[in-house]
């Protein structure tokens, strides 16, 4: 049985624009903001 590995390309290719993501936005700031509020908060501040 063969399995095909598209999840496992597309995981990885999902982390990679995620980190590179993190990097441009500032990740010490959005590890503060972690601290103080939940991801969902955190994820709509950076993205509204």
């Amino acid at each position: 049985m063969i399995k095909k590995p598209l999840f496992q390309i597309s995981f990885a290719l999902f982390t990679f624009v995620l980190i590179v993501t993190l990097s441009l936005l500032g990740f010490d700031a959005l590890m503060a903001s972690l601290d103080n509020r939940s991801l969902a908060d955190t994820l709509t501040t950076l993205f509204s």
